[in-house]
C-alpha cells in the first residue's frame, strides 16, 4: 500500500473558529498536533458522530445516551488521530493570543497491479 500525507499549520488567533467539517473520504486518517494553545479558553474541538445526530427533545445534550457529540479540550503536546470522515469543529479561541496547531492528512492507494511487490 502506498501511503501520503498532506500537512498544514493552523493559526487561530483571538476569535477565530473551525466551522464543522470533515475531510472527505480520499484521506483515510487525519490528525492534529497541538504546538502553542493559550490559557484560559482557547476553543476545545468537537467530534460529531453524524449517524446518531438526532438529539431527542426532551432530553438535554448533556444527557450522555443521546449525545453524539465527544468535546477535547486542546493542550500543548496533545496528538489527535482520527477517521477523516467524522465530523468535527474547533469552537472560537476565546483568549488574547494565537492558538496553533499543526493538522494533516493520510492517504492510502494500492499500487497498479505488477507493482505490488518491487
Amino acid at each position: 500500500i502506498d501511503m501520503s500525507f498532506s500537512i498544514w499549520c493552523n493559526i487561530n488567533p483571538p476569535g477565530a473558529r473551525n466551522k464543522m467539517h470533515h475531510h472527505g473520504r480520499h484521506p483515510v486518517y487525519s490528525g492534529s498536533y497541538y504546538v502553542k494553545i493559550p490559557d484560559g479558553n482557547p476553543g476545545q474541538i468537537s467530534f460529531y458522530e453524524t449517524r446518531t445526530v438526532f438529539q431527542h427533545p426532551i432530553l438535554n445534550e448533556k444527557d450522555r445516551f443521546h449525545n453524539s457529540r465527544v468535546n477535547i479540550i486542546p493542550e500543548e503536546g496533545r496528538f489527535l488521530f482520527f477517521k477523516s470522515d467524522l465530523h468535527h469543529e474547533v469552537h472560537e479561541n476565546e483568549t488574547d493570543e494565537d492558538r496553533i496547531s499543526l493538522s494533516f492528512n493520510v492517504y492510502l492507494r494500492r499500487p497498479p497491479l505488477g507493482k505490488q511487490y518491487e
